[in-house]
């Protein structure tokens, strides 16, 4: 199968039929008259007559082929297919996809991988990177050793786009300039993997192929996200698990099933279309370890979901205030499931999530560097705005105090909002704030705001702090003495927690615990256990645990975590193939080969036919 680049050229194909369409053209303009004494001439030189006009014709023949091979030449034609006894040489890296997208094709991507390897010659050389990083050559090989190891790969639980591997790939073509290089991509064309494309030209001197399935993708159904509600319960209060489930394909019944462990707690049989669905189960007794699991299908990384429960863990809390800070650590205490601390000023400095699990600030009037630290080391962190505050650049802007009480009766309301959505509404109406700080966020999102659109409540994107604009002190509001005091205090808290909370990762990522010194942790995943030595990151001891392969649940020296599939993998959506290809990109069928530039041929055999032409124009 023949492909062209610039197709446009072949408008002028019929320039090649130039040459006799003028011969004849004039040949029909002669006319033959008879002389007489020319008739022994013409008996005499008939044999070289003949000769004449044989010549004619092959040079009009020699002239046609010029233009015709010229033409083709400059449409840039190249062979879409293997030559029988040739190999082209060049190296060849391979990214091959291994997200678990492509687990119900896989096979088809690795004989597309196989074949291009195939195709190259004894001295080519090769490597191959796949998306998940599980291979990730930095060196060249023998294509046969590649080949062995694209035989050893399967489908990953990896939801990782393809840019990590295209930047390993171009640093191994830019080791040798001099060389003819080629970048493979073997993809099921998912848009998610490829979308980075959209935006990316070629910055190297190398081709870039893309080897896609351009087939529809296979009916599946997914786990796309599962959560606690509340994560952190009151005393007594239910505890609701919520599914989401997405189906690209007919509608059937799907069973899911609910464990602790190995054991059964629940199950549904849930009828699913296409699109998504939202179910959930009532968590009736603590759990350590849940886990929801959908029939297998065709991609079975995404059947199921892991998630921790918080039950019996006690949330550790580092109170920085005066006196006045006694109202809110009474209500922490009286929410349950808190342990608050009060700590000195003096003590912020190195604070971290393997001491406490919250701070909170109670009456600041700055957003000081050592509490800036405490939460990018991972640690949420709540301030309460007291008197006197100073505009923090990056977090907030002061526009005034507000006090009410000076005012006379005056006071403000809350809001409606999402983050109170599980308390009455006829006990947040009762809530009266006489006096708050007037802050502009500078970035951010406001969670609770008063009704007269001045924000009460908001979080700091940069920093992750949560921002409360009052302090709960009788001189500012009546809401000490209500009895939702404690569940509001709750809310606020837990939603930090969650915020901040790094105990739910993705495959692929890398997981960070801070520790106090070097000592050796232990590190627990679902296969295996061993020991890592945290490392100094210039500010404090860190283990890192780079690229997690396989989900399930996690140990890093006291803290817990889950590893689940990305649910955005599991989308259907596919690039347009023109997106790739107007980056200057080629893009070709599963099932194609390595493209043979034809174009070098044609412009010998150009040359060739003038040589040929010049030569009997000398005989």
């Amino acid at each position: 199968m023949i492909g062209f680049a610039q197709p446009w050229f072949l408008l002028f194909l019929p320039i090649a039929a130039g040459p006799l369409i003028l011969h004849l053209l004039s040949r029909a303009r002669l006319k033959q008259k008879e002389f007489s004494s020319l008739f022994f001439l013409r008996r005499m030189h008939e044999s070289r007559f003949r000769w004449l006009n044989l010549r004619d014709w092959l040079l009009l023949l020699l002239r046609s082929l010029f233009l015709l091979f010229l033409v083709l030449a400059l449409a840039g034609p190249s062979w879409k297919g293997s030559l029988p006894f040739t190999g082209k040489k060049a190296d060849l890296v391979v990214i091959l996809d291994d997200s678990y997208s492509t687990a119900s094709r896989f096979n088809d991507l690795k004989q597309t991988a196989l074949r291009l390897l195939s195709e190259l010659s004894p001295q080519s050389r090769a490597a191959l990177i796949t998306s998940s990083g599980s291979f990730s050559d930095t060196s060249w090989d023998e294509p046969r050793f590649i080949r062995e190891k694209i035989e050893k790969t399967t489908a990953s639980y990896s939801g990782r786009d393809i840019s990590s591997a295209w930047s390993n790939a171009q640093e191994l073509i830019k080791e040798n300039p001099t060389k003819k290089g080629i970048i493979a991509v073997v993809s099921d064309g998912q848009e998610r993997a490829l979308e980075f494309v959209r935006k990316v030209k070629n910055p190297l001197d190398c081709e870039v192929m893309f080897f896609l399935d351009n087939r529809p993708s296979p009916e599946n159904a997914s786990i796309t996200g599962m959560k606690l509600v509340p994560e952190y319960p009151l005393p007594g209060e239910r505890q609701i698990i919520q599914v989401e489930l997405s189906r690209n394909g007919g509608r059937i019944d799907n069973q899911v099933v609910l464990k602790d462990g190995v054991e059964t707690i629940d199950q549904l049989l849930v009828n699913m279309g296409n699109g998504s669905k939202k179910i959930q189960f009532d968590l009736k007794s603590v759990t350590e370890n849940l886990k929801i699991n959908l029939d297998a299908d065709s991609i079975p990384q995404d059947d199921e979901y892991y998630i921790l429960p918080r039950n019996n863990e006690r949330v550790r809390v580092a109170l920085v205030g005066d006196e006045k800070s006694d109202f809110l650590k009474l209500a922490l205490e009286a929410s349950g499931g808190f342990d608050v601390e009060r700590i000195p000023q003096a003590q912020l400095p190195g604070l971290s999530q393997e001491i406490y699990s919250l701070l909170i600030c109670d009456g600041t009037n700055d957003i000081s560097e050592a509490i800036k630290e405490a939460a990018s080391s991972g640690l949420p962190v709540i301030a309460l705005l007291g008197e006197g505050i100073k505009d923090v650049p990056g977090i907030f802007d002061v526009s005034g105090e507000t006090d009410f009480t000076e005012a006379g009766n005056a006071f403000e309301v809350l809001s409606n909002s999402d983050l109170f959505s599980q308390i009455d509404d006829n006990d947040l109406r009762e809530i009266r704030i006489w006096n708050y700080s007037r802050v502009k966020p500078s970035k951010g999102r406001v969670l609770v705001s008063f009704s007269s659109g001045e924000p009460f409540i908001f979080r700091n994107n940069p920093t992750g702090i949560i921002i409360v604009t009052t302090r709960f002190t009788p001189e500012n509001t009546n809401i000490i003495y209500r009895s939702v005091f404690p569940a509001m205090v709750y809310r606020i808290s837990e939603y930090a927690l969650n915020d901040a909370s790094s105990s739910n990762h993705n495959v692929g990522d890398t997981v960070k615990v801070v520790t106090s010194n070097d000592n050796p942790v232990i590190v627990e995943t679902p296969s295996v256990q061993y020991e890592l030595k945290p490392l100094f990151n210039g500010k404090r001891f860190e283990v890192v645990f780079p690229y997690t392969y396989e989900p399930g649940f996690y140990r890093i020296a006291n803290q817990r975590f889950t590893i689940n599939h990305d649910p955005r993998e599991s989308s259907t959506s596919r690039i347009n193939q023109y997106e790739i290809e107007k980056n200057g990109y080629k893009v070709f069928p599963l099932y194609a080969s390595l493209p043979r530039n034809l174009s070098y041929l044609l412009l010998i055999l150009a040359l060739a036919s003038l040589v040929v032409e010049f030569i009997l124009i000398l005989v």
